[in-house]
């Protein structure tokens, strides 16, 4: 028995030491107070289970007890374990309970009654038994001691005039339902889809994605579930707050400093999640933002690509044209041969003509300037979408940009082939400009061999004149034009031959181009294939973007359509339903605040030892974070050198073509970006200088041409002169024939001469005015060889405005070439940026689920020490005989009960530990004394000693969570 009790004292000591460090200070001290908790809450069982077995020492003992107050308890167990040696009924010291509940202590009167009523006993005694106890102590004492009632008796038995007890029945139940396991299995799951949601959609370090579209699905469906888990967070808080306040309004407000470290912590994870609030917040707002201003960059990029079509066609149309008409120049060689009203004819209609290409020219440059103006602003708008690209990348990866701007890039490559294709034809146009040239050239020959023949014919008609006695010479004559007329045929064989050769090779000039244009025509279908296919995967892609927006926008209840209108109602309806739960969010988080605020003025004595250890908290934190965004640095720097690389092979592959392009050899790659750029600068100027050198050439040629021409004009007139004189001669030696006439009329051998000579000068005559026709048709083809001099001046003009065309598509050529460099460079800063943004998007993903993990271990540790702190207070005040299930019990009424106890332990240690060595001593002396009489004694002896033994095994704990499984 002694050593019983010294055990239970000693129980009694270590639970009251560490109760009070644990009042004093949250300290890592909760198994030493577990085992002290239930080693008082054992020290009932202790002294039930092991009653004395003498009457007399039980009595002494009683006395020795009662007449200390603080240690009432032990006055039950002993007078229970009376009873039962005696076998006395245990009725009969309920009312000895019930007035000493009223005279002595409650302590003590409860103890009696609640052993008494653990005694075998009917249902109407155990009801009486109750009764009793709330009519003279009340429900605050009698909570503790009918909980054996509560526990025994069934709920039908209970009579009406219980609703006391019955209230204690209900109040005495854990509280642990408030606080429900929601919350831990909610954050076990919260924390699965979060690790299944890292799997699927977070990339390796190294890679990266470019899907746009995808990317944004994936950032909506991010922000989604993350706006599921704060609403999780925010409603587990707002029940925590519940149980809070539910726990202690009925507490005294200057006395709540046991649940300080609670409180700080409860507002560190309210400062957490307004934090990760105002980011979620920020984040969609700037989700907002962005997917405004790709709307807008699309609808621009789409109005921009329509003016290019548009331009193209008028483009398209303007070079048919030009077609048209140096086809009809070309035909001009066909058409000289025809009537002088043809000629003029197309000449006016070559004016018309040129005209118009004047004017369509100037709508050209128009078109031109404000094609340029869209493209700058296209190219602004890129800019802009990659800036924004940039900033969302965290939830979301995008493809189809570099896909953009590979298809941009070789369309641009396409336009340059395509130019230089055209400057190929126009090159073919300038060789048959050429050959009509020489073709004129020939035709202004033949004229001056035709002026020649004239002339020869007016001096075989002079020498007829003069010599015409003698047949001979006439023969002579006759046989000196036939071999002129013989010369002169071949010498028009010759031209003829001449032109069937300039013919010949302007044939092969247009067959090439026409081989030009069979090759541009099959290029153009193919491409308009291509373009139809795109087009058709296009429709195809947006059609299937529809389904998947419906199917991820449907739910188990309802489904969407996938059609825009019904789309955009749901999106409608999510925004109206997040802007309400945006509103409740803002008024629960107001009343957090207010709550805060309260909790703030009253929590202000433990905060000193509560900041060491969030400090040192925040310190590893702020270390975690430094490490992770190290690691995140390094994974962006291994991440923009990859890209880096595949930028500058791009640039170099891109370098390549253009030197191709150039009719380069193919540039080597160990070479680099200088010596690239220099030869392809130096082939540039090359071309540049070969180009001017052809042009000066043929602005040589042009005015050698033109001095030919001064030089034929100055010939005619001089031809025109001697003409003249010729014709003055002619008159002079008519009016010797008709002077020699007058002077032989009075010969008569001499009139059949004279007759012969009229004869001979009407023929004469007869040839002069063939002559004169002949120098008529002359004077015509003069005429015409002018219309042909204004015809070079036409063409003169046609090939210098084709010179300019060139030099403007060269122009454009260079515009286009530093519209390609730019487009890379953006290209490459877009990608660069888009991989810094997708780092960054994945640091806060990563951050954002950290702060996840510590905001569920901060609620589970906290439920879990509001749970021990609960159970410990109720457990502490049901020792101390309170109930603070129907009443409000303050802390400092449990402190000055503990403070009494152990001061009373104290003061009564030292007599105890005499007292329990004189009574082992008597005990130990009547023991062998009874033994060695009595053998019935011996036997009880036996018997209490096995009971012993079967008592070593530890008691179940009274607390109604923890359970101690160890055995001792």
């Amino acid at each position: 028995m002694l050593r019983k009790q010294q055990r239970t004292v000693a129980a009694e000591m270590a639970f009251f030491t560490f109760s009070s460090i644990g009042l004093l200070g949250e300290i890592s001290g909760e198994d030493f107070q577990a085992g002290a908790h239930d080693s008082v809450l054992n020290v009932l069982s202790l002294t039930a289970n092991d009653p004395l077995n003498s009457f007399i020492e039980i009595w002494y003992s009683v006395f020795l007890w009662s007449l200390f107050s603080s240690l009432a308890v032990h006055v039950g167990a002993c007078l229970i374990a009376i009873c039962r040696l005696r076998k006395h009924r245990v009725g009969r010291w309920i009312p000895i309970g019930i007035v000493a509940m009223g005279i002595i202590s409650p302590l003590t009167g409860g103890a009696i009654c609640s052993a008494a009523i653990a005694e075998p006993l009917p249902l109407r005694r155990k009801n009486h038994v109750a009764e009793e106890i709330c009519c003279h102590q009340g429900a605050h004492y009698a909570e503790p001691y009918c909980s054996p009632i509560r526990n025994s008796i069934p709920d039908t038995h209970f009579l009406p005039h219980q609703s006391a007890i019955i209230l204690l029945k209900m109040s005495a139940e854990p509280r642990s339902h408030l606080v429900e396991p929601l919350s831990a299995r909610r954050i076990r799951a919260l924390e699965e889809e979060l690790a299944v949601y890292k799997r699927l959609h977070s990339a390796p370090p190294g890679i990266l994605r470019h899907n746009d579209y995808d990317s944004g699905n994936q950032t909506r469906r991010a922000v989604a579930e993350l706006q599921e888990q704060m609403l999780g967070l925010r409603e587990e808080l707002r029940k925590k707050d519940a149980t809070i306040q539910h726990l202690f309004e009925p507490l005294y407000q200057g006395e709540r400093a046991a649940l300080e470290c609670a409180r700080s912590d409860l507002a560190s994870l309210q400062v957490k999640f307004d934090r990760a609030n105002q980011q979620l917040k920020d984040t969609e707002i700037q989700l907002e933002a962005k997917e405004i201003k790709v709307k807008e960059l699309h609808n621009l990029l789409e109005v921009s690509r329509d003016n290019e079509s548009r331009l193209s066609d008028i483009i398209q149309t303007l070079r048919d044209r030009v077609r048209e008409l140096e086809d009809h120049v070309g035909s001009y060689e066909a058409v000289s041969n025809r009537g002088e009203y043809t000629v003029t004819a197309l000449q006016r209609e070559l004016r018309e003509a040129s005209d118009k290409i004047m004017h369509l020219e100037g709508r050209l440059r128009k078109q031109i300037e404000e094609r340029d103006m869209v493209e700058t602003s296209a190219g602004q708008a890129e800019r802009r979408l990659a800036d924004l690209i940039s900033q969302l990348s965290s939830l979301v990866y995008s493809e189809d940009a570099s896909d953009f701007s590979s298809q941009s890039v070789d369309r641009v490559v396409r336009k340059i082939t395509d130019l230089v294709q055209e400057n190929a034809l126009l090159k073919g146009k300038l060789v048959t400009l050429n050959e009509t040239l020489a073709s004129t050239q020939l035709e202004s020959k033949a004229s001056r061999e035709t002026i020649m023949r004239l002339v020869s014919e007016m001096n075989r008609d002079q020498k007829v004149t003069t010599k015409y006695t003698s047949e001979v010479e006439n023969l002579r004559m006759e046989r000196d034009n036939a071999l002129m007329s013989k010369r002169d045929v071949e010498r028009e064989v010759e031209l003829l031959k001449e032109r069937l050769e300039a013919n010949q090779r302007a044939m092969d000039a247009t067959r090439a181009e026409l081989e030009l244009r069979d090759n541009r025509l099959s290029t153009l279908d193919r491409e308009v294939r291509i373009n139809s296919h795109n087009v058709h995967s296009a429709a195809t892609a947006f059609s299937l973007f529809r389904e998947q927006l419906a199917n991820i926008l449907s739910s188990a209840y309802e489904t969407i359509e996938p059609t825009e209108e019904a789309i955009k109602q749901t999106a409608h309806r999510i925004a109206s339903s997040y802007r309400e739960l945006v509103l409740r969010v803002e008024d629960y988080e107001n009343r957090v605040k207010s709550l805060t605020e309260q909790l703030d003025r009253q929590l202000e004595l433990c905060r000193e030892q509560s900041q060491r250890v969030k400090r040192y908290e925040a310190e590893a934190y702020d270390l975690d974070n430094k490490l992770r965004s190290a690691e995140g640095e390094l994974a962006a720097g291994d991440v923009l050198r990859d890209g880096f690389k595949t930028d500058k092979e791009r640039y170099l592959r891109g370098l390549q073509k253009l030197g191709e392009i150039m009719k380069m050899d193919r540039i080597s790659l160990d070479m680099g970006l200088d010596m690239t750029m220099d030869s392809l600068t130096a082939r540039a100027e090359q071309l540049v200088r070969l180009e001017a050198d052809a042009l000066a050439d043929r602005s040589t040629h042009v005015y050698n041409l033109q001095r030919k021409v001064k030089n034929l004009k100055e010939q005619l007139e001089s031809k025109e002169l001697h003409i003249d004189l010729l014709r003055k001669k002619l008159t002079g030696l008519e009016e010797k024939v008709h002077g020699r006439i007058e002077l032989e009329k009075g010969h008569n051998n001499d009139l059949q001469r004279l007759h012969k000579l009229e004869r001979l000068v009407e023929k004469y005559k007869v040839q002069l005015t063939d002559a004169r026709q002949e120098i008529q048709n002359l004077k015509a083809q003069l005429l015409g060889t002018t219309e042909l001099k204004m015809r070079t001046m036409e063409q003169r003009r046609d090939v210098e405005e084709l010179v300019k065309q060139v030099e403007e598509l060269e122009q454009v050529r260079r515009k286009q070439a530093h519209k390609i460099s730019s487009l890379k460079e953006e290209i490459a800063s877009a990608g660069s940026q888009t991989q810094e943004k997708q780092v960054v998007a994945e640091n806060a993903v990563q951050a954002l689920s950290s702060e996840l993990r510590t905001t569920k271990n901060a609620l589970d540790s906290i439920k879990y020490r509001e749970k021990q702190l609960l159970d410990f207070r109720s457990v502490v005040s049901r020792m101390l005989g309170l109930d603070i299930n129907t009443l409000a019990v303050p802390d400092y009424e449990i402190i000055t009960r503990l403070e009494k106890l152990i001061k009373a332990h104290h003061s009564t240690a030292l007599t105890t530990i005499g007292l329990e060595e004189a009574f082992a001593d008597v005990e130990d002396g009547l023991v062998s004394e009874l033994e060695a009489t009595d053998p019935v004694v011996r036997r009880s002896r036996e018997r209490s000693r096995r009971k012993a033994a079967r008592a070593h095994v530890r008691a179940r704990s009274l607390s109604p969570t923890k359970r101690d499984t160890r055995v001792y």
